[in-house]
């Protein structure tokens, strides 16, 4: 079976309660699942290795594309030192590796996706230029002042 026959058997369905849906394969090693959440695209990535039997999973989003954030950091913690790489050896243990993916998506990702979809604060060009050209005040305060 081939991976995205398998990612439709098993991960459509259930990314779709969250309103994940399938958009596709940009490339040969990945195939991503979508939502879109006040205009930030999130998504949820599988990839497969070219070198072997192995797939992982990953979560960014469209503010930072390239800023993926893999499974194990959110599993494991952001130290973990486990291998983001899984190896699956037939149709059945690819199925199963997907569901286990699935469930870490729902119950971790899901969560990281809308923290990293938050974004960064930035003055506006007009409220730099703004603060540059103000005084700076300075402040004291002296132990007398809090008694």
């Amino acid at each position: 079976m081939n991976i995205k026959k398998a990612l439709l058997k098993v991960a459509a369905n259930r990314l779709e309660e969250y309103d994940f849906l399938y958009t596709g394969q940009p490339d040969s090693l990945l195939w991503v699942f979508t939502k879109t959440v006040d205009q930030v695209e999130q998504y949820i990535t599988f990839h497969k290795s070219r070198f072997s039997n192995n797939i992982s999973l990953s979560f960014s989003t469209s503010l930072k594309p390239f800023n993926y954030i893999y499974w194990n950091k959110l599993v494991e913690g952001k130290e973990s030192n486990v291998n983001t790489w899984c190896q699956y050896e037939d149709d059945q243990s690819l199925l199963q590796l997907i569901k286990e993916f699935v469930d870490i998506a729902i119950k971790y990702g899901i969560k990281e996706l809308n923290i990293l979809s938050i974004p960064d604060l930035k003055p506006s060009s007009e409220l730099q230029l703004e603060l540059l050209k103000s005084p700076k005040k300075e402040h004291r305060c002296s132990l007398k002042d809090t008694h």
